[in-house]
């Protein structure tokens, strides 16, 4: 598998999440501890409190509308990724069901090339390895698995209705990868995360120097619940736009898939090797030759469903 290239971003979120939000917290944490201690060295200032408000309301406002906004659309993304998977995979599984109601060989060969087919997707592009991006392998698998669909139905006894469901599903999967490769994660510009560290930055700094009430354990309350509101917030978005993390979400309809079939799910077990029947072809494992696949030699493959009779 070729290196994977992870922009600076890219890779601060490939860390592990308590990493992630210790190096949140612990600069926020001494920010708010400087600023508390200039407030106590220079004293009250009551004539700078009015002033102080109408800052801190301009400041905190804009990293509550931002921190809101990125959190939102964070969320819709990796939403979004995770539709496109069901999608995907639920085709993926009628296509399955399809071929194992005919109880052909070929049946078990298209099964083996569409787990092997989800393994790619699994492993590779949809954030597993840091980031969500097509994967070669991933894209010859599919191009096998259609030409083996194609071969196996031009050469077998169908009737009409079967060979449409057949396509139906196999052109459903194949609109539903192409909307799956258009999410991105992370998918906020770097101005945007810059911005909500910087306001968040500022809103908490502000807060810590501003003029201490009568009461001193009121501040260290204000800032304590503050500081805590920010962080959480601060660390939702960089969870939220995490790819590791994106995927750990949206696995769940290739897990059951590649379950399925293994476990025999519509007659297409999958035996291990020695078994027969569910082998997996013979080759390197990322591209098995399918049904329509011509062998060594330039013979035609028989057919996998007896000839109508003349």
């Amino acid at each position: 598998m070729p290196p994977v290239n992870l922009t600076f971003l890219e890779m601060f979120l490939d860390l592990h999440p308590v990493l992630i939000l210790l190096i949140i917290a612990a600069p926020l944490a001494l920010l708010v501890w400087i600023g508390f201690k200039l407030s106590d060295k220079l004293g009250p200032d009551i004539d700078a409190a009015e002033l102080a408000k109408q800052a801190l309301a301009l400041v905190s406002g804009g990293f509550i509308f931002i921190g809101a906004f990125a959190i939102v659309t964070s969320w819709d993304n990796q939403s979004r990724l995770g539709q496109t998977v069901i999608n995907e995979f639920s085709s993926m599984t009628a296509l399955a069901e399809d071929f194992g109601a005919l109880h052909v060989p070929a049946g078990k060969t298209i099964a083996h090339a569409l787990m092997t087919y989800a393994q790619f997707v699994k492993d590779t592009e949809i954030g597993t390895l840091g980031m969500v991006s097509p994967n070669r392998e991933a894209q010859h698998q599919i191009a096998q698995i259609e030409y083996d669909v194609d071969q196996f139905v031009n050469s077998a006894t169908l009737n009409p209705h079967q060979a449409e469901m057949i396509y139906a599903h196999l052109e459903t999967i194949k609109a539903a990868r192409k909307d799956r490769l258009t999410v991105t994660l992370p998918n906020l510009p770097v101005t945007v995360v810059v911005l909500v560290a910087l306001s968040a930055c500022l809103t908490l700094f502000g807060i810590a120097i501003f003029p201490p009430p009568r009461v001193r354990w009121i501040k260290f309350y204000y800032l304590g619940a503050s500081l805590t509101v920010v962080v959480a917030l601060v660390f939702t978005v960089f969870v939220l736009q995490a790819p590791k993390n994106a995927a750990e979400q949206v696995s769940k309809p290739i897990d059951i898939f590649i379950f399925s079939v293994k476990q025999g799910g519509a007659n297409l077990k999958i035996g291990s090797p020695g078994e027969g029947g569910g082998q997996p072809p013979k080759g390197d494992g990322t591209s098995p030759q399918g049904p329509g696949t011509p062998p060594p030699g330039g013979e035609s493959p028989p057919a996998m469903l007896p000839k109508p009779r003349q």
